[in-house]
């Protein structure tokens, strides 16, 4: 069944949360100590993300067409893992990475401005998750590199509330395996 708001108008949905991100942008902080292996460098390491999901245009402008609130979700991972450098030079450093941990998943409600009719909610539950990835180390204090983070099977709560339309009000659990591949850019100091 799909959500329809006061208009008509099918709303953003249970379905799309994890399939419609367009766009996203994220910061993290790791801690980690480097040991010398004499055929590299070996880096164990803690980090912690913050992670933005912007949902499509098309469903964007749709709930910007109604003056809608536009749901968001932002997954904040926690993760432990160990990077590993080949110095070729000074330059020019090659690394590769893998880290397990735990994702917290968070939705924002999405529904009409001033309206009564539907107010869609969701919560969501944690999940583990992990990382791969790889990239080049520039100078001493810069970075590039290309990940996939996969953040998790989340089980997500979605209950839709309508005041004056009783038939509208439902509740229910779905799974929703997430992931995003990410272009890093690192700062190290």
């Amino acid at each position: 069944a799909k959500d329809v708001d006061m208009v008509g108008n099918t709303s953003f949905g249970l379905d799309n949360i994890g399939k419609d991100a367009i766009f996203g942008i994220g910061g993290t902080y790791r801690i980690g100590y480097v040991f010398d292996i004499g055929v590299g460098l070996i880096q164990p390491f803690a980090e912690g993300s913050f992670d933005w999901n912007r949902i499509s245009n098309d469903n964007r402008s749709k709930f910007e067409d109604y003056d809608g609130r536009i749901p968001k979700y932002f997954n904040i991972p926690i993760m432990l893992g160990i990077n590993y450098v080949y110095p070729l030079d000074e330059t020019f450093q090659p690394y590769g990475e893998f880290g397990v941990g735990y994702d917290l998943l968070f939705i924002g409600s999405e529904g009409e401005k001033g309206s009564k009719v539907t107010d869609m909610r969701y919560t969501a539950g944690g999940a583990l998750c992990w990382q791969l990835g790889a990239g080049i180390i520039i100078g001493k204090y810069f970075s590039a590199g290309l990940s996939y983070i996969g953040y998790g099977r989340h089980k997500i709560h979605y209950s839709s509330k309508s005041e004056s339309l009783a038939a509208q009000n439902s509740e229910k659990n779905v799974y929703r395996t997430i992931g995003s591949f990410a272009i890093r850019l690192g700062f190290h100091f």
